[in-house]
């Protein structure tokens, strides 16, 4: 599971229209997660989004108390690992036995499922995932605006934990809208900026 702290998104979302979406000056490009993006929230935290090789995109994230973690995301979406920094006991792994290069890039309107293997400090457990990508939509950050669609992921909890992030294909990444799990309803918090770089 992401950051179980609430710290993504956007609520600038809005149906995608039939015309193209025009470039905005100073916004990220495709290409630009090569050398890094930033996305920065209204509650004072960011997560920056950068591939270090084909299919695997390093994720560093800061929350508003200043406190940090670190994600790997198989094609800028599905989650490898999640630590806080400097907390070995933290670490959680996900393995969907194929290597990250090989998984499948999310497209708008499919449906996946995956027997996947989690493991943390208490061992190696089957938590399936099952994904599914909804229709094209239009995200605003910070008057910057891209074709995304929102991709629900149900894990196979005991609490039923749900995420939904918002995968942006120009871009290459997605980013957590909100979760929620029994108990624990769902908050999202608004992007204020994207930029390039950290």
């Amino acid at each position: 599971m992401r950051h179980l702290t609430a710290i993504a998104l956007t609520t600038s979302l809005t149906a995608l229209g039939a015309g193209p979406i025009l470039a905005q000056t100073a916004c990220p490009v495709a290409g630009d997660i090569a050398r890094g993006i930033t996305i920065t929230f209204s509650g004072g935290g960011s997560e920056s989004f950068r591939q270090t090789e084909p299919g695997l995109v390093l994720v560093a994230g800061r929350n508003p108390d200043g406190t940090t973690y670190t994600m790997q995301l198989a094609q800028g979406f599905h989650l490898l690992s999640w630590q806080d920094t400097g907390d070995p006991t933290s670490l959680i792994e996900y393995d969907y036995a194929m290597a990250p290069a090989q998984m499948p890039v999310p497209v708008a309107g499919q449906h996946h499922e995956f027997a996947v293997q989690k493991t943390t400090l208490d061992g190696t457990f089957s938590e399936p995932q099952v994904h599914t990508y909804g229709p094209p939509i239009t995200v605003d950050m910070g008057g910057c605006r891209y074709q995304a669609f929102e991709g629900l992921i149900r894990y196979a909890t005991t609490d039923n934990y749900t995420e939904n992030v918002v995968f942006i294909p120009d871009l290459g990444f997605g980013y957590l809208l909100w979760n929620e799990s029994d108990g624990n309803p769902r908050d999202p918090q608004p992007a204020v900026e994207i930029r390039t770089g950290k």
